[in-house]
């Protein structure tokens, strides 16, 4: 008790300095505001451009593995007859078991004289070289097969053998803004290789002999990140348009008013130095005084309107009847490393209350939302193994649901995903569209689900320029053979679009809001 008052007068006397010097800067709080803004979007952008950066350069280093892969293979067979049958049927070998290639064949006299698709004898001209690495390898940049047919790649060549990969594969990641500009260039000879959207070469300069670099380019916020697999480097660019707009009309508004902006400043700044500097001691004890539980939004199937299964959503009460909202509890327990505890503590609300739902309805699942750190965590399959083990839930009653930042770790994430699955849990992709995925991208993960994120689904039926945005992931989905949950749904015609195009499953207030348990048991003896 004494350590805990304490930390509140602490608490006290730093947000006590938070109010004097609110007071004392009353004159200037639109321009202090200004700056912080600035400061903290400019971190922020960097940090998502090195994100989108990082994705490209893994693209381009497995597409630069397969290109050194397959030219080695090739080499080794029968150089002095590169187009014998035996090659053919090499190349024919190589091309059907590395995904990132649209081809491999040899070049003579700078005409593809032959691929995995046969002989062309001169019929396929492709230039003289743009390029050529250190390592001695070959490349050009636009090469258009067949020629005339407009379509364009990439070719890597060494020693006459070569490998082509198609121009956009490397910097096809799902952004929600178009003006993002992605791509890779060639750090000897300074060239652009593959590339969406403009480039200033003079982002090359402030690489220098560097891994990787975050930097302010004044018309956008520039990531650039080396390979170590080749002589190459990756970058994302975000323009900075809305930024300054949104800048101007902050000043805009808070300049004419600056007394008395200061004094609401202050007693912003009094209100955030108490909770910020407390929330992940009031998370602590409220784990302690067992003020969090649980809510359940239903899942329905859209074709019969039976209810198959409910998402488990935190929510936290304190003791004196005040509800913290989770927006402001779970991104500072994932800040702090709380959020693998509030999952512990989920799973285990989730057992004890599942209990009798699951005796009634044995088919009937649970959802549970994971973070990215829960992802890398070891801590939850031996987590989600005790609720296994008591006995309180089967594991095809479990469905675990996590974000595509979960999966930006492809190695560890695809483990994961692998154990669960073979504990025989499902996966699922929650609030999908909203990341980085692509088709290439999600195919290296076996799960069961994709979650179509609300923003997309209240789009429909209106000109937003997303609208669209819900059938490209019907269709991605389904050519994945993934089931589909549609978030957010609050109208009949939503649900019936869904419906009409082969999404099985949605939740939203359409149907339900979350509720006690009691309250879905109750129901249950209608709508299972």
């Amino acid at each position: 008790m004494a350590k805990e008052q304490g930390f509140f007068s602490v608490v006290k006397r730093v947000a006590a300095l938070a109010l004097t010097v609110g007071l004392v800067a009353s004159i200037a709080p639109a321009l202090i505001s200004l700056y912080l803004a600035n400061s903290q979007s400019i971190k922020e952008e960097q940090h998502y451009a090195e994100v989108l950066a990082t994705e490209v350069l893994r693209r381009s280093d497995e597409s630069s593995r397969q290109i050194i892969a397959a030219i080695d293979t090739l080499q080794n067979l029968d150089p002095a007859h590169p187009c014998s049958a035996v090659n053919l049927k090499a190349m024919a070998d190589i091309d059907s078991a590395s995904p990132y290639l649209q081809t491999v064949g040899h070049v003579r006299n700078n005409y593809l004289e032959c691929s995995a698709y046969g002989l062309h004898g001169e019929r396929f001209p492709v230039g003289a070289p743009d390029y050529i690495s250190g390592n001695g390898y070959a490349t050009r940049i636009n090469v258009e097969l067949p020629p005339g047919s407009g379509h364009f790649y990439a070719m890597s060549e060494k020693g006459g053998f070569a490998a082509v990969v198609h121009r956009g594969l490397s910097t096809e990641v799902f952004v929600d803004d178009p003006g993002i500009a992605l791509g890779s260039f060639a750090r000897s000879s300074k060239k652009t290789l593959l590339s969406r959207g403009p480039f200033d070469a003079r982002w090359i300069d402030r690489l220098g002999e560097r891994e990787r670099v975050a930097f302010w380019g004044g018309d956008y916020t520039v990531a650039i990140i080396r390979s170590t697999v080749g002589d190459y480097a990756s970058y994302a660019a975000i323009p900075a348009r809305q930024l300054a707009l949104r800048q101007q009309q902050l000043a805009l508004r808070m300049v004419p008013i600056g007394v008395l902006c200061g004094l609401v400043l202050a007693l912003i700044i009094w209100r955030l130095a108490v909770a910020q500097s407390s929330m992940p001691n009031q998370i602590r004890a409220a784990l302690r005084r067992n003020e969090f539980f649980l809510q359940y939004q239903p899942l329905v199937e859209l074709q019969s309107g039976r209810w198959v299964g409910a998402e488990a959503l935190i929510r936290w009460r304190r003791s004196d009847g005040e509800w913290v909202r989770p927006d402001v509890f779970i991104p500072v327990a994932e800040e702090s490393d709380l959020i693998l505890r509030l999952t512990e503590r989920v799973l285990q609300l989730a057992g004890n209350d599942m209990k009798p739902v699951f005796a009634r309805y044995p088919e009937f699942h649970v959802a549970i939302n994971v973070s990215a750190k829960d992802i890398e965590s070891p801590q939850l399959l031996p987590a989600l193994g005790n609720l296994l083990q008591d006995g309180a839930a089967e594991p095809h009653n479990i469905v675990i649901e996590a974000t595509e930042r979960g999966f930006l770790d492809a190695e560890v994430a695809r483990s994961r995903v692998t154990a669960l699955r073979a504990m025989g849990c499902k996966v699922a992709i929650d609030d999908f569209g909203t990341g980085y995925s692509s088709l290439a991208y999600l195919e290296k993960f076996a799960v069961d689900y994709l979650k179509i994120d609300k923003s997309f689904v209240d789009t429909l039926g209106t000109d937003a320029p997303t609208s669209q945005v819900v059938r490209h992931i019907i269709e991605m989905a389904k050519s994945l053979n993934y089931l589909m949950i549609a978030e957010g749904v609050e109208t009949g015609e939503q649900a019936s679009f869904l419906r009409a195009h082969g999404v099985q499953y949605a939740q939203g207030w359409l149907f339900a809001k979350p509720m006690a348990v009691s309250d879905l048991l109750n129901q249950l003896a209608t709508k299972a």
